[in-house]
């Protein structure tokens, strides 16, 4: 897993993220895209679950 959250801190989260640069722009843009939707999906959950609570 690239993302992952770290802590919460109230009604924060930290989220790490990991990505691995490439040699181009291109490439490196389409390695950072999928980590970042991770990290999107993994706020959303969390949201949700806040939301039910």
């Amino acid at each position: 897993m690239a993302a992952k959250i770290i802590r919460k801190e109230g009604k924060k989260l930290i989220i790490e993220l990991t990505v691995d640069l490439e040699d181009s722009m291109l490439d490196s843009k389409e390695a950072i895209q999928p980590v970042v939707n991770e990290a999107g999906s993994l706020a959303t959950e969390e949201a949700l679950e806040f939301m039910h609570n």
